[in-house]
């Protein structure tokens, strides 16, 4: 019988094997255009021989985003299910600032991220069909890990797979005084699971530039594997300043939409949110 550290074992070198194949067929940096599995053919094959530099990326993005609709759907035992609008109903509609951060690290195609996202929304709305008002708060804040492959690259472009899990889950809380029969009683709460995401994403830069800046573009898209079912979508566009010893600094504007599908034995709840957001990058 394999037991829990033989199994740990195991995929503790498949991932290592996997990771030096990778890295070795793709570990010729001439300038040229790469494509996993392609390259220079004079280029060493085998790892080690010689190893792409560690490259690091840091972004501050501030958020301003809104709940853009979503219903939630609550069951009771004996009941029809309640249908609640998350703006006509629960007033989840005041847009928001949020501060987020990520820092990537890369060696040659393999990157690893670590993304800290905040997301909080309140409202006090009525029911349908009811009287009583509401407190609602939906809660989606914490730590996402993701690691990218490059399939792509040339001169600072690339294009590739992403892999994301969130260390986190959506939740959505309300409060109703003096609860009535068919309405949630006080500290009523669906919550969804961590999500695990397969993406695409797509980094343009330009061969132009303008007194050493160059224009930049990218747009990444994740959608659901397992757990709360996360759909994800941005696109940003900015500029890069020249280079110093110290490293390169960028400034992009962009837009993000997000929608979420979460469940538990007590409801559903599907919204989506989205917004414009400005944003600090530094590359090392």
């Amino acid at each position: 019988m394999i037991n829990r550290a033989t199994t740990a074992r195991i995929i503790r070198n498949l991932a290592c094997e996997i990771f030096f194949v990778l890295l070795a067929v793709s570990c010729a940096e001439d300038g040229h255009a790469q494509i996993l599995g392609t390259g220079n053919p004079n280029a060493p094959y085998l790892p080690f021989t010689y190893l792409p530099a560690l490259q690091g990326e840091a972004r501050v993005t501030a958020m301003y985003i809104s709940v853009t609709g979503g219903n939630e759907i609550v069951r009771a035992p004996n009941q029809a299910a309640q249908v609640w609008g998350l703006k006509d109903n629960l007033n989840l509609v005041q847009p928001a600032l949020f501060l987020d951060t990520m820092v990537r690290f890369a060696l040659g195609p393999i990157c690893a991220r670590v993304h800290y996202e905040p997301r909080a929304f309140r409202g006090v709305g009525s029911l349908a069909g009811q009287e009583v008002r509401v407190s609602s708060r939906f809660e989606y804040s914490g730590v996402r890990l993701g690691g990218d492959i490059d399939l792509y690259r040339y001169d600072g472009s690339r294009i590739g797979l992403d892999f994301d899990y969130d260390l986190y889950f959506p939740t959505l809380t309300q409060g109703v005084p003096n609860p009535r029969e068919g309405i949630p009683p006080p500290g009523h709460a669906i919550q969804g699971e961590a999500a695990m995401t397969l993406g695409v994403h797509a980094d343009y830069k330009p061969r132009f530039s303008y007194y050493g800046m160059n224009p930049l573009f990218d747009a990444n898209f994740r959608w659901p594997l397992l757990g709360t079912e996360v759909t994800d979508f941005r696109v940003g566009a900015g500029v890069q300043f020249p280079q110093t010893v110290l490293g390169i600094w960028a400034l992009k504007i962009g837009y993000r939409k997000t929608s979420l599908i979460f469940r538990d034995s007590s409801g559903q709840v599907d919204m989506s949110m989205g917004g414009i957001f400005g944003e600090l990058a530094y590359y090392y």
